[in-house]
């Protein structure tokens, strides 16, 4: 089985985070966590809850699945992206990451530009 691959996480996290120009403190209170937190998500040192996930989805305005995935899916054209999407993670099937789409895709609102 594969393992989830926290430094890519942490790394596109900080990455987004700093294009933002937000500090890890000021992430850290839009999140309601501690800095220390952030800082150990940062560095692949810790995972986060699907709460926590979906809050960093928005304040950093980047798809979840980017964020987990490095892929986002509205660019996901190609058949290797599609590929990836569905098996990248062996816990997250095909049925699984349809329902988590759509849920975000009904609760969260695209922001305007």
């Amino acid at each position: 089985m594969n393992k989830i691959d926290y430094y890519s996480i942490g790394a596109r996290i900080r990455k987004q985070r700093e294009l933002l120009k937000l500090s890890r403190e000021q992430l850290a209170m839009e999140l309601d966590v501690t800095s220390k937190f952030i800082s150990d998500i940062e560095l692949g040192q810790k995972g986060m809850s699907i709460k926590t996930l979906i809050a960093l989805s928005k304040v950093l305005s980047i798809p979840t699945d980017f964020i987990l995935f490095g892929v986002n899916p509205t660019s996901a054209t190609s058949p290797e992206d599609k590929i990836y999407l569905t098996s990248a993670n062996p816990i997250v099937d095909s049925d699984k990451l349809s329902f988590i789409t759509n849920y975000i895709a009904e609760n969260f609102e695209p922001k305007e530009k």
